[in-house]
């Protein structure tokens, strides 16, 4: 029998935009990283399972990017330091 996990796509997401404010991401390669280490965590917490698809989380994870990266601009185009 399947148990509901703790844990879903939009969690995660949330988790990592959290984070990267957090930390001052400011870079796709930095957000891949983030998104990487996060995934990565809930493996090892034993809520996300090997056998779950993650390499499609990870995908979709990773193309939030330009969602936040969109935060990350100011009004004049320049991203926000």
């Amino acid at each position: 029998m399947v148990e509901f996990l703790s844990y879903s796509v939009e969690g995660l997401s949330e988790e990592v935009v959290e984070r990267a404010r957090e930390t001052g991401v400011n870079s796709k390669e930095a957000w891949d990283e983030l998104v990487e280490e996060i995934i990565d965590e809930h493996i090892n917490w034993g809520e996300v399972d090997v056998d779950d698809d993650v390499s499609a989380m990870k995908e979709a994870l990773e193309e939030r990017w330009k969602a936040f990266e969109e935060e990350l601009v100011g009004k004049d185009g320049e991203k926000e330091e």
